[in-house]
């Protein structure tokens, strides 16, 4: 009896060993490279090319670093696997281009990947769901297994490609090993005109350099820095709990939810951001310091009302959508100071901290500080006294008089949205007005 147990036993040990992939160890936070598999030559990495390779990863049964950096176009590419051309609607032209495709329903030796170096030939990291295709139900979002390209890729810890351009739709949702992604081109020239349609006229309104949910529960990403994007798509770092840090310095537009439950952001700041999108930083539980540091021209009117969250009204204004900080409990400093214009939605401060001070009209780069600027307001602390938690806003700008503009006193200026503030709130909400040089 004893002799058929220990066989049992060395049974069900060998069936452990080799059918599951060795353990990783702690590493300290460095990619462990495994073994590398790398390609001399350009060959052509069509979807038949690529299942060999990924077969060859899976009969190995190893670790490894998978270099694709002189994979090319097939002369004949199939509609998915591999290098793959495609076509998009951005605005109001279709543009070409040369796209990875992981084949996400193939499983087959992802596993054992632990970084990959995508093809120099690819301009853009395929989308895995179109535009429209999933509804922002919160069973949608939270059911993103299904739809990630790289779903299988169960412990790649890095991703670097030297052209792409563009990140698809769900490109690495639920990839929670990810720490680190690469891509140094990511972004677009924004052209006039995608600025100022501010009805959104355009054939797809603007075109998204990080998809929507790209990296949507991506838990393992610590920062991230993309210095040509323009556009963060919606739920594109929601739920990535360890990020601390992001580094996006031409970035305009922030679509909503997009940093979502991102609990270790402590700072951000954002150079050329001008539309913040609904719920863009909800729950933010670690966030003290927010900076906007975008100073689109002067304009002669006041900012027009969103008609709803989607439409993005004239560019000349900073713009912070509905609830965009509701939930960031640490919020302390709300740093807006060289924007001309600024249209605060409703809800922006709901339910965040107890005190919070917002800096107002300063340009450093003027050698008299004269900047008044047209603020204005839509509840912007809550839409009922009970939802807010502040119990002190203090609004921080530069020591000049007002306008003599008669429409600008009566709907803009600190002093009015201080008078505003005391008179839905007088019995809990201290506003002091800090005027300095």
């Amino acid at each position: 009896m004893k002799k058929i147990g220990m066989f049992l036993t060395i049974i069900f040990v060998s069936l452990v060993l080799f059918a599951c992939p060795p353990l990783l160890e702690d590493d300290n936070d460095s990619v462990f490279s495994g073994t590398v598999i790398s390609f001399d030559e350009p060959f052509e990495l069509d979807v038949y090319k690529w299942f060999e390779i990924l077969d060859s990863v899976a009969k190995n049964r190893k670790f490894v670093s998978l270099d694709l950096s002189n994979a090319t176009l097939p002369a004949d590419p199939s509609s998915a696997g591999g290098l793959i051309p495609v076509t998009l609607t951005e605005g109001v032209t279709s543009v070409s281009y040369v796209a990875f495709d992981p084949f996400p329903a193939a499983s087959s030796g992802k596993n054992y990947i632990l970084s990959i170096i995508l093809p120099d030939e690819a301009q853009m990291v395929n989308q895995a769901v179109e535009d429209g295709a999933i509804s922002d139900d919160e069973d949608e979002v939270k059911n993103t297994k299904k739809y990630s390209a790289f779903r299988s890729f169960t412990n790649l810890r890095s991703v670097s490609a030297k052209n792409v351009t563009l990140i698809g739709n769900f490109a690495f949702a639920d990839c929670t090993s990810l720490r680190n992604a690469d891509f140094p081109r990511v972004g677009h020239k924004v052209e006039d005109a995608e600025l100022a349609d501010s009805t959104n006229a355009m054939a797809n309104g603007y075109r998204v350099d990080i998809g929507r949910y790209a990296f949507l529960g991506c838990t393992g990403l610590k920062e991230v820095k993309f210095n040509w994007a323009a556009v963060i798509g919606k739920y594109a770092f929601k739920d990535c709990k360890n990020l601390s840090r992001l580094d996006f310095p031409n970035v305009w537009n922030i679509e909503k939810n997009a940093f979502e439950g991102c609990v270790k952001l402590i700072n951000v700041f954002f150079e050329q951001a001008s539309k913040i999108g609904e719920e863009a930083f909800k729950d933010c539980t670690g966030l003290k310091k927010a900076e906007f540091n975008v100073m689109p021209a002067p304009y002669s009117g006041l900012a027009p009302v969103p008609a709803a969250p989607d439409i993005l009204p004239v560019y000349e204004s900073v713009i912070f959508y509905p609830s965009v900080f509701t939930g960031c409990k640490a919020l302390e400093v709300l740093n807006i100071r060289r924007a001309w214009n600024v249209y605060f939605s409703k809800n922006v401060l709901a339910s965040i901290g107890t005190a919070v001070e917002i800096y107002l009209f300063d340009e450093p780069n003027l050698p008299t500080k004269v900047s008044f600027g047209h603020p204005q307001n839509a509840m912007f602390l809550g839409e009922t006294a009970t939802v807010t938690s502040l119990k002190k806003v203090t609004i921080i700008v530069p020591l000049v008089p007002p306008p003599d503009d008669a429409l600008i006193q009566e709907n803009a200026g600190p002093d009015n949205i201080a008078k505003w503030i005391r008179t839905k709130y007088p019995n809990n909400m201290d506003v002091p007005i800090i005027r300095r040089n």
